[in-house]
Formats: C-alpha cells, structure tokens, sequence
C-alpha cells in the first residue's frame, strides 16, 4: 500500500507524539518497552517512503533521543546519486574506453 502526502503527514505527527513520550516525563520500563516497538513499527513504514527532508525529520528525533543504542538502525542514508548516474558514468566510461582503443 503507497503512501500518499497525507498519510506521510499522520505518520510524521505519530512520530513526534511517540519520540516525545520517550523523551518527556519518565515512563515505566514496561510502557517504555511498548512506546518504543510502536516507534520502531512506525519507522519501518516510514523509510519506505522517507524522502530526504524526511529522513532529516527523523535525524532531528533521533538527536534529541535519550538513549539512542536502540534508535542506531533507523539512521540510514538516502541514496543521493540514483541509478541513472550510475548508467550514465558506465557509458562515459565505455566511450572513453572505446575511444582509447
């Protein structure tokens, strides 16, 4: 199932509600527990999609989070060159081979 704009800008919103119960007032360890497999459900969805302003949202949580060992998978990095420049430097590097020859 695709996630248009607006379910993007719900799950953003459950994102902050969740990372700011983990970061304000000191919860129970059990309901901590539940908070943070909410959080990490919801992450999962969320890069699927995660443009790269989005990925900064979520770098922006991640910061302010109060022990992070948990959060150390949600960091990842979009890819910035996509797969055209990839076939693209292939075929200036083929004709720069070809033209040695």
């Amino acid at each position: 199932m695709a996630l248009d704009e607006m379910d993007m800008d719900k799950v953003k919103h459950m994102l902050d509600v969740l990372f700011f119960s983990i970061r304000s007032i000191p919860q129970p360890d059990e309901f901590l527990e539940v908070i943070k497999a909410c959080t990490t459900q919801l992450v999962a969805v969320f890069l699927r999609r995660a443009t790269y302003t989005d990925h900064l949202f979520l770098v922006r949580h991640l910061v302010a989070c109060p022990n992070r060992e948990w959060t150390s998978a949600f960091l990842q990095f979009p890819e910035l060159i996509g797969p055209w420049y990839v076939q693209l430097r292939h075929n200036i590097e083929l004709q720069f081979n070809t033209a040695a020859l």
